[in-house]
């Protein structure tokens, strides 16, 4: 898995680790990401000629960094995440249909309660986007609705380059919400690069 950031924090992660915070959704006055809190990373998606990789998972984590996390194209690098193997993780596949519906049902029912607490959030940032999904999510969490994953994984689509919408996806992210299942964090370095 990728994660894109800026120089400076690609440092202290490769030094100190992730930074993991949960805050709580009821105090918080920053916007929650699309799929909840956690670390972010583009991932291998299979869907390919011969379960060949659609999108290019390194490639979208320097994109996204060069967009979203640095003024300068020189100040962004790519990191490579390695995690537990996912055979004993808890997995929240939000590709599944199954889990679709779930979610779907869950946002009917916590909707009002989310759009209280999007509007204590502070302007800026993911909140200009209008979604609630994040807020959805951690508020069934908080609930019992749905149970804490270790991961969170579902395709998605991402505006690389300015305002832009699809109905198609781009990429497949997996947010890491339990640190002690990563295992190794180190530079990604293209053959070019090196």
């Amino acid at each position: 898995m990728y994660h894109g950031t800026s120089k400076q924090s690609a440092i202290s992660i490769v030094n100190r680790g992730f930074n993991f915070q949960q805050p709580d959704i009821f105090a918080t006055k920053k916007m929650v990401g699309d799929l909840g809190f956690g670390v972010y990373t583009y991932c291998a998606d299979c869907l390919g000629e011969n379960g060949s990789n659609l999108w290019n998972p390194r490639e979208n984590a320097l994109k996204f960094a060069q967009r979203y996390r640095s003024a300068s194209p020189s100040d962004v690098r790519v990191l490579c995440v390695k995690i537990k193997d996912t055979d004993g993780l808890s997995v929240l596949d939000l590709n599944n249909a199954i889990n679709q519906v779930r979610f779907d049902k869950i946002r009917k029912d916590l909707d009002y309660r989310a759009k209280q607490l999007y509007e204590k959030i502070h302007p800026g940032g993911a909140k200009e986007r209008n979604n609630k999904d994040g807020l959805i999510l951690e508020l069934a969490f908080q609930r019992n609705a749905l149970d804490r994953p270790d991961v969170i994984v579902k395709q998605t689509f991402t505006a690389f380059f300015g305002p832009e919408i699809s109905n198609f996806n781009n990429g497949e992210e997996l947010v890491i919400r339990n640190p002690e299942i990563v295992v190794e964090t180190t530079y990604s370095i293209k053959k070019e690069e090196a």
